[in-house]
């Protein structure tokens, strides 16, 4: 329970900011719009789940779950963001089920405040740089892009910073310690995701766009499935002394602070090691 005396104290604090925001998400939350977010939110939570794409060769794995994070603040503002956010976190720890560093419980709860948090700290920094106003139909390309950037900085830098003192209070070791190529992978997967939710935002107000939208996730997901039958079909056709030397290391299926964990569950013994021989 010592060893774990950080962690508490780190989720305290996390829940100290969570709470209030999420509150305020709920109390300001605009009802009138109800029904339709709520399909939007089920439709969301049961895509994010669904639809998780591994780049060909990289460790880089995209997800739909930070997509609809901007997408529901683009349709329906920041309380709906912060709300998506939460439920989001909660499902894919429940459906991961493993990993990460604390009790199962606590490392569900410490994502979701984590979420609650870096949606809002995103919401807020839109809204304090641009306004409510978003761009309209006849805004240029421009305008869209810095959308797609200040929304995209800003969630990534807030969950990797949170995510780095996680590291610190779980590990005790420097986040120094962590591979480069993570925070690269998380940045890629975070622009990637407001890329996405801005092209469907977009899409929603043009008919065409939204169209060419559907049409190129249903390609990418297509050609998915085909690499994947490929490579398994290569599998099955090799050798199996090669197929021992040839596996993969498998790729955690959260991005960003979730991407974290997987370091931290595996640093985390390396600390304790250390700890009990000192």
């Amino acid at each position: 329970m010592e060893s774990r005396r950080p962690t508490y104290v780190f989720f305290l604090i996390l829940l100290a900011l969570a709470s209030p925001i999420t509150a305020w998400s709920i109390i300001k939350f605009p009802f009138e719009l109800g029904a339709a977010a709520a399909i939007f939110g089920v439709a969301g939570l049961a895509l994010s789940g669904a639809f998780r794409l591994q780049l060909p060769k990289t460790k880089v794995k995209l997800s739909a779950g930070d997509t609809f994070v901007f997408l529901a603040f683009l349709l329906f503002g920041p309380q709906a963001a912060v709300l998506f956010a939460v439920a989001e976190a909660a499902v894919s720890a429940l459906a991961q089920g493993r990993g990460g560093a604390g009790p199962k419980n606590l490392k569900i709860a410490i994502n979701m405040c984590i979420a609650a948090v870096s949606a809002f700290a995103m919401t807020a920094t839109v809204v304090a740089v641009r306004g409510h106003a978003a761009p309209g139909p006849a805004a240029l390309a421009a305008e869209y892009l810095a959308l797609i950037a200040l929304m995209g900085v800003t969630y990534f830098s807030a969950h990797t910073v949170f995510g780095l003192v996680y590291f610190k209070v779980c590990t005790g070791l420097p986040p120094l310690r962590i591979n480069k190529q993570v925070f690269l992978n998380s940045f890629v997967v975070t622009m990637a995701a407001a890329f996405a939710g801005t092209v469907i935002w977009i899409g929603t107000q043009n008919p065409f766009y939204l169209a060419a939208a559907c049409g190129i996730a249903v390609l990418v997901w297509g050609g998915r499935r085909l690499f994947a039958g490929k490579a398994a079909s290569r599998r099955r056709g090799s050798a199996p002394g090669k197929n021992a030397t040839k596996k993969t290391e498998a790729v955690p299926d959260q991005e960003r602070i979730r991407e974290l964990e997987n370091y931290i569950a595996e640093l985390e013994k390396r600390g304790r090691a250390m700890r009990e021989t000192t």
